[in-house]
């Protein structure tokens, strides 16, 4: 009799064993998953923490500077002297400078369409901790058409690469376009004051070639190309 009693009392011992570990693991069971989720979360919010922190000066000139290519061309193209978006990328003398080719253009009753396309790089950005230069060399693959008769071109693209300097300086509002400089054609370097102004951002360039300022690893690939023609 008493044998039965300690076989029950031990089963019961080990029912209670069991049911102790079982809780056991479940509670662990419960705990990892909330561990991934809590390390989860926290990966994304530093990602999230990260996407804003602020670009180098470096990066976040170059990027005004195109932002600021892309707003001229669209405005151009749009006829527009007054677009929202040039404010928002350009003032002082940069943001004159792309309303007097605009003026012009109207005045001629053409608008312009192609591309401005800037090659700048970080390497050609230079930052003195209060303002930041941006020296480019732009394919200016713009022309000039009817502004009411598109399909007829008034004048043609060039193709032609400029040299740009360009002032970029962080402001309230973010990092904006200055000041923008487009030597003369005539090779000499000089930057005149408007109205005499080659017509940079008004539409494709006239007269003589500029100085060149190819990009090496562009001009060892056309002396290439020519050679193997």
């Amino acid at each position: 009799m008493r044998r039965g009693v300690d076989a029950v009392l031990a089963m019961a011992l080990v029912a209670a064993v069991a049911a102790c570990t079982g809780a056991d693991l479940a509670t662990t069971s419960e705990a990892s998953p909330a561990s991934g989720t809590t390390s989860t979360q926290a990966s994304g919010s530093e990602s999230a923490v990260a996407d804003r922190l602020p670009a180098t000066p470096t990066d976040a000139a170059l990027a005004a500077y195109e932002r600021y290519t892309t707003a001229s061309v669209g405005a151009l193209a749009a006829g527009d002297a007054d677009a929202v978006a040039l404010a928002d990328v350009a003032a002082d003398q940069a943001l004159n400078h792309v309303r007097r080719r605009l003026r012009a253009n109207s005045r001629d009753g053409v608008v312009v369409t192609g591309s401005l396309e800037p090659s700048a790089t970080p390497e050609d950005v230079r930052y003195d901790g209060a303002t930041a230069t941006v020296t480019d060399c732009a394919l200016n693959a713009l022309e000039q058409v009817d502004a009411d008769d598109p399909d007829r071109v008034v004048t043609e693209a060039t193709g032609w690469r400029q040299p740009v300097t360009a002032t970029v300086e962080q402001r309230d509002s973010g990092w904006i376009v200055t000041r923008i400089r487009v030597p003369l054609r005539d090779g000499s370097g000089r930057v005149p004051p408007p109205p005499d102004e080659p017509p940079y951002l008004r539409g494709p360039a006239q007269g003589p070639a500029p100085p060149s300022c190819v990009p090496p690893d562009l001009a060892r690939d056309a002396v290439d190309g020519y050679e193997a023609f």
